[in-house]
């Protein structure tokens, strides 16, 4: 694979987060936090044997004593110094309905579920700013969904125990950890934190953390696997058995993901652009297997140790880093597993002074039938590329089998080799979408020869598919394209047209760094003839003009989000952390 498809990849990936922040964003707008007004209101001055409202919204505290469904009525403060909302016995759904707990610092909680209280859930606050913890729960079967939690001195979100489930939260701009959970079989899912200390840090056993968007965070995108648990936790454990699958990790001080402790799983997540490695294992990773992950432009690509064992790596898209691809750790020569099927696309492929020899670089089973990881028919070694895509298993005669009889020495001068490599085999078809359209798969792959490559097309949303272009030929704007037994290299492209009248927005600003105050010329570039606008410029200003100019006070780095609509549609864009005031 050359340079420009391993470039292509990562703007894919890239491209695919912000499409998805800015799916979030339009579904905020469209009521994500809905008041359904179904239940018990937290009413000011309320004593009862099911709440106790002390205080009132402008400054307030509740304490929830009976099971039920409780919603808010009015964004809530407190000046407290222990809690905003407390859940104090089972089976208590409090619902946000969309407003807003702000608190004073210090060691106040937004909202506490007691040790007592199992099977609660919390849900639906557009935000939980300014505590210790946003949202800090000790009861089992703990429910947290849907919030938003900011400026956590400590922790957005702490679960401590077993069975919780914490679900579509964002959390950003916390003083350690945006989400701890330290409960066994907890499930962590589609979060998004931002700016912690750690993203997600998991202590429990048998986790299930997936498709969760871990960015620029200060240490660890997501650690999995009792982080910082000191000394060995024996038969008691602390985080085996962890499943973490798609996954996003970007912009990671350290790394974007790392598998602590034994029997992980760390499947088809995404790392990119971390700062240390794009998946960390530590020597008590045993019986823990990487597989079918892409990491692209890391530092690293995936650190090992040599002392742990029965550690798998296979079917990973390896490439594109600054260091190398694996780095092995030495800690002594114990370690044992095997590395294999997976696609090596760096200058360095392997660096580390850890011990190579007892680790397997090819199928510990021999070559098998089935699809490697560059789409040849048996899965055997691993593919030795580079950058430029003339690495060594670029340069070989192609196989019908996709592997070479000839060994490949994975590190020059040590002796260790990959005895059955993968090789190129059949033809590549490169595929490629304008701005309106989406076709799957994209970049460029290569087939077996005489197979079938089946591709779907199609616009994207508030868009038209136009035509679909095979080899420079017109076809028509089919929603699927099949190739019939290739037996050359084919060019796939789709192009496509905004829809009438439908609204898309963009917008460019200048500068984007200065001095305070800063002053930022914001212009509206949007499709679709807008006639209205709400811009909010991440300090807590908004302007309704079509191209307004903002001054910025106080020092940071802003986000900056336009809706803009017409009279039959509207749109919306969020740009995120685009502003920086020194």
């Amino acid at each position: 694979m050359c340079l420009r498809n391993v470039m292509i990849t990562t703007f894919f990936c890239i491209g695919l987060i912000t499409g998805i922040f800015h799916v979030s964003a339009q579904l905020s707008d469209s009521g994500i936090f809905g008041v359904q007004n179904i239940g018990i209101p937290l009413i000011p001055g309320h004593s009862g044997s099911d709440y106790i409202f002390i205080g009132d919204y402008s400054d307030g505290q509740i304490r929830i004593l009976a099971p039920g469904l409780y919603y808010c009525t009015d964004n809530m403060r407190t000046t407290s110094e222990d809690y905003a909302i407390r859940l104090e016995n089972q089976s208590v759904t409090l619902d946000g309905s969309g407003h807003q707990v702000m608190g004073s610092g210090g060691f106040c909680d937004g909202v506490q579920i007691l040790p007592e209280s199992y099977q609660c859930i919390i849900r639906n606050f557009s935000l939980i700013s300014d505590f210790y913890h946003g949202i800090y729960s000790e009861g089992e079967y703990a429910f947290i969904h849907n919030n938003t939690i900011r400026n956590a001195s400590a922790h957005g979100i702490q679960s401590r125990g077993n069975y919780s489930q914490i679900h579509f939260n964002t959390v950003e701009d916390t003083g350690d950890v945006c989400i701890f959970s330290y409960g066994d079989n907890s499930s962590l899912y589609h979060n998004y934190v931002f700016r912690g200390r750690n993203g997600i840090l998991n202590h429990g056993n048998h986790a299930d953390i997936s498709r969760n968007y871990a960015i620029n965070n200060y240490r660890y995108g997501i650690a999995a696997g009792g982080v910082y648990v000191g000394p060995d936790p024996g038969d008691t454990g602390k985080g085996y058995y962890t499943i973490m699958k798609d996954n996003i990790a970007l912009m990671n001080g350290y790394s974007g993901l790392i598998s602590y402790m034994p029997h992980g799983v760390v499947h088809d997540n995404i790392a990119i652009q971390n700062s240390r490695a794009g998946i960390d294992t530590t020597a008590r990773s045993n019986n823990t297997t990487l597989s079918g992950n892409m990491v692209v432009n890391n530092s690293l690509g995936i650190r090992i140790s040599d002392q742990a064992r029965d550690l798998i790596v296979r079917h990973n898209r390896i490439t594109a880093h600054t260091q190398a691809d694996l780095f092995i750790l030495q800690n002594n020569s114990c370690g044992y597993g095997a590395i294999f099927d997976n696609y090596f696309g760096s200058l360095v492929h392997l660096d580390g002074a850890g011990h190579i020899e007892n680790i397997t670089w090819t199928n510990p089973n021999g070559p098998t039938p089935g699809k490697n990881i560059i789409s040849g028919p048996f899965i055997a070694g691993n593919y030795w590329s580079n950058p430029d895509g003339n690495g060594w298993s670029d340069i070989q005669a192609p196989s019908v089998t996709g592997y070479s009889q000839v060994p490949y020495e994975v590190k020059s001068g040590q002796g260790v080799y990959d005895t059955a490599p993968l090789v190129r085999i059949g033809h590549n078809v490169s595929s490629f979408a304008d701005e309106w359209t989406i076709i799957h798969p994209i970049g460029n792959i290569t087939y077996p020869r005489y197979s079938d490559p089946y591709y779907i097309t199609q616009a994207k949303p508030g868009a038209v598919l136009n035509n679909l272009r095979v080899d420079g030929f017109l076809n028509a704007s089919a929603p699927s394209y099949t190739f019939s037994s290739i037996d050359q290299d084919h060019i796939i492209e789709t192009n496509g047209s905004p829809e009438q009248d439908q609204v898309h927005v963009r917008f460019t600003y200048s500068p984007s760094v200065g001095n305070y105050p800063l002053k930022v010329q914001f212009t509206d570039n949007s499709i679709g003839s807008p006639n209205s606008w709400y811009w909010q410029f991440g300090d807590g200003s908004n302007s309704t003009e079509k191209d307004p100019e903002h001054i910025y006070m106080i020092p940071g780095r802003y986000s900056v989000s336009l809706r803009a609509f017409n009279d039959i549609t509207g749109g919306n864009s969020v740009c995120n952390n685009c502003i920086t005031v020194l």
